[in-house]
């Protein structure tokens, strides 16, 4: 009798430890749900929780040979190994010739405690600063509207300062901008020096950006860096145009500063590079604020968009043709498909304009540089 009772009991803890295991992250998701209904609790659980949390992680994934790996790469690769195995192991179970239903409510037991586990810890670690306070209400660069006149006079101003410094960045025989990644990454850590004495928000640790492994893949999604909470790590896409990565690397650096939305940490990266006194970060500032500029000047006026061909220098119009070339070859179902995923992801963390919200990053550049046109910002 002893012999039967004790797989019983062995039976009932191991339900009862996957009960627990499965309700733990539940109830933090619910309290997740319930704190970001309130920006104030929200934005104390990001302060005083999440992001010393992040910051805890960026010092630990930056220790030694860390600073050159990308730790969160290495987690996503063996998550989606895992999860293969995972389905190919329900998959197993489902066509066993005497179907163990046991077993398979435990594989699929495990599987959603584990999904259940990530979503409470990226709600809890980057998910609840979205309900916090915005960039734009910490710097006071609140806008009800800007007008088409200085939309298209930031956007001229961007022209000229793109064309100035697409004569100074180092470039090939070809005429292509050609400076080592690894100068790059090396000059990052002092992009955020200059701006941070205008806004103080954005003064914080620097924590060196990763080189992906499978950049090729992230251009295949369609993205040019990936910032993870999980690790507190800034991941760049280094298979991109060049000239985009130092911008593409102080975008990161605004996530790593608590900078949640994508416009803002536009708006963040493009005012760092710009300020930066950095030849190389102040180019790559400039061409792509002067993209979000452009589009939004386009749609806007017409005829001050045709206006600015008499601006750009033939290096501009070089680099930005390489760039959309360059993204042309990676259009496919698959990138689409992410980038619909990522529109909902923004939508259901409150940025309602989803994907189009990058665009929103013109707000914040021409009310910050519309009332000085006469200074220069670099």
């Amino acid at each position: 009798m002893a012999h039967i009772l004790k797989p019983k009991r062995a039976l009932r803890l191991s339900l009862a430890i996957r009960i627990v295991a499965l309700c733990i992250p539940l109830l933090l998701i619910l309290l997740f749900l319930v704190m970001r209904t309130d920006p104030s609790r929200a934005e104390w659980a990001e302060q005083t929780i999440a992001s010393p949390v992040r910051g805890a992680l960026a010092t630990m994934t930056s220790l030694g040979p860390l600073r050159y790996i990308s730790v969160s790469e290495i987690l996503i690769a063996a998550c989606v190994a895992w999860i293969m195995i995972a389905l190919v192991a329900l998959v197993v179970e489902l066509f066993r010739r005497t179907v163990q239903f046991r077993a398979v409510l435990r594989h699929l037991s495990l599987m959603v405690t584990v999904g259940a586990w990530i979503v409470s810890l990226f709600s809890w670690t980057w998910g609840i600063g979205y309900a916090g306070r915005s960039l734009a209400q910490e710097t006071g660069l609140l806008s009800s509207g800007i007008s088409v006149e200085d939309l298209a006079k930031v956007t001229a101003l961007f022209a000229e300062k793109a064309s100035e410094y697409s004569k100074k960045v180092p470039r090939d025989e070809d005429g292509r901008f050609n400076v080592p990644l690894r100068d790059i990454f090396e000059q990052s850590s002092a992009v955020y020096n200059g701006i941070s004495s205008e806004f103080t928000v954005l003064d914080a640790p620097a924590y060196p950006p990763k080189p992906m492994l499978f950049s090729k893949i992230m251009s295949a999604l369609g993205f040019t860096g990936v910032y993870y909470g999980f690790t507190g790590e800034a991941n760049i896409n280094v298979d991109a145009p060049a000239f985009t990565i130092p911008f593409t690397i102080a975008h990161e650096m605004a996530h790593q500063r608590g900078v949640h939305s994508e416009d803002e940490a536009n708006f963040a990266s493009i005012a760092a590079c710009i300020t930066s006194g950095n030849t190389v970060y102040a180019y790559s500032g400039y061409i792509s604020g002067l993209l979000y500029l452009s589009d939004a000047l386009y749609e806007a006026a017409p005829e001050a968009w045709f206006a600015l061909s008499d601006i750009l220098s033939e290096e501009v119009i070089s680099d930005f043709a390489e760039q959309s070339a360059y993204w042309e070859r990676y259009e496919s179902p698959a990138s689409k498909a992410a980038s619909a995923m990522y529109d909902g992801f923004l939508k259901s963390h409150g940025q309602t304009l989803g994907v189009r919200s990058y665009g929103a990053c013109v707000d914040l550049l021409v009310t910050w540089l519309a009332p000085s046109q006469a200074s220069d910002a670099s």
